[in-house]
């Protein structure tokens, strides 16, 4: 027993286990209360990063916080961790919609209060802020002004609403709109905070009956239980979740630096809103900005208005390539999709 070998706890004269050192998980090697942080994750991140520093000299380490299922609030990143080339990578998830598996669009967790945002608007400022926050976390990492933020996991579990049976709402109706305005709300909230983020996920082995065949969680965005038959040759998107949340309108390269980032899957326009900030160091021309347009959410064509300067719509690779005008300082472009035979 590991825990025996190391003192933790033996055998006394009866045969009996007896504890040694009652305080061995709540006290570190110089007896103070223990950090799981400082006392754990940094030595970890340090060690971990010397390994692969040393095969990988250009290496970006993304650094995962601990889950203190205790406390919703995530704290800062470690102070002490210098250095880099470093990324910090939290993970986050509507924390009630998780755990209840239920689609309650006017009620969210407030991790700022650590108390319910009730109403539609509150609970979507609520999931907001709660992002401003996480993204706030990375700023004690790695030194002043700190580092990146990579939200490394976050999404929505797709069996909503089950029975008693514990089957989804829409595996027997086949109507995933709860799914999409619940993960709509969480990809505004990024959106948002400009962040960038890893979509939790895609399972292959997963069914309505099993989800992703690990502790009940069914978060997958695609399942051949969704595929009705097709192949992706037949549809690229057969099997898909919630696509219409998921899929959205986003800039891949900015001749600048991103300013406001917003779309709007629920309407029929699909209004798409990106403004950045450029200097004289951007050329435009060299390096022009490129927004992905999913034909998924424009199938029948676009409406494009841009601030300044010209773009050039590249239909059948689905993107936008913007060139903004060098002599101003702010850019915008606006995206709406096109009426039916216009």
């Amino acid at each position: 027993d590991i825990w025996r070998n190391e003192g933790i706890w033996d055998l006394d004269e009866n045969n009996q286990p007896r504890l040694l050192r009652p305080k061995h998980f709540a006290l570190n090697k110089l007896g103070k209360t223990v950090n799981f942080m400082n006392d754990f994750m940094v030595p970890f991140f340090e060690k971990f990063t010397e390994g692969i520093r040393s095969v990988h000299s250009d290496a970006i380490i993304f650094c995962e916080p601990y889950i203190d299922p205790n406390k919703p609030v995530h704290g800062n990143a470690p102070t002490s961790m210098k250095g880099k080339r470093l990324a910090w990578a939290p993970h986050y998830y509507d924390a009630l919609t998780l755990l209840l598996k239920k689609a309650r669009p006017w009620v969210a967790l407030d991790i700022g209060t650590e108390g319910i945002a009730v109403g539609v608007a509150a609970a979507q400022n609520a999931i907001t802020e709660n992002l401003a926050h996480v993204k706030h976390t990375s700023t004690t990492l790695g030194g002043n002004p700190g580092v990146p933020t990579l939200v490394g996991e976050i999404g929505i579990p797709i069996d909503l609403d089950r029975d008693a049976n514990g089957m989804g709402y829409a595996y027997k109706t086949n109507d995933f709109s709860a799914q999409i305005r619940t993960l709509d709300r969480t990809m505004k909230g990024l959106e948002a905070n400009l962040l960038s983020f890893t979509l939790w996920n895609y399972a292959a082995g997963n069914s309505n009956e099993r989800g992703d065949l690990w502790n009940d969680e069914d978060l997958s965005l695609w399942s051949r239980d969704q595929q009705n038959g097709k192949t992706y040759r037949d549809d690229l998107n057969a099997g898909g979740r919630a696509l219409a949340a998921a899929v959205r309108p986003y800039p891949m390269k900015t001749s600048g630096v991103p300013l406001k980032l917003s779309f709007d899957a629920l309407s029929n326009e699909r209004a798409f809103y990106y403004e950045f900030s450029s200097s004289s160091e951007n050329d435009p021309k060299v390096a022009p900005t490129l927004i992905f347009i999913p034909r998924f959410q424009y199938p029948h064509g676009i409406n494009i208005n841009v601030s300044d300067g010209s773009y050039e719509y590249d239909e059948v690779n689905q993107y936008i390539s913007y060139v903004h005008d060098s002599g101003l300082n702010t850019h915008i472009v606006l995206i709406s999709h096109k009426k039916q035979g216009h």
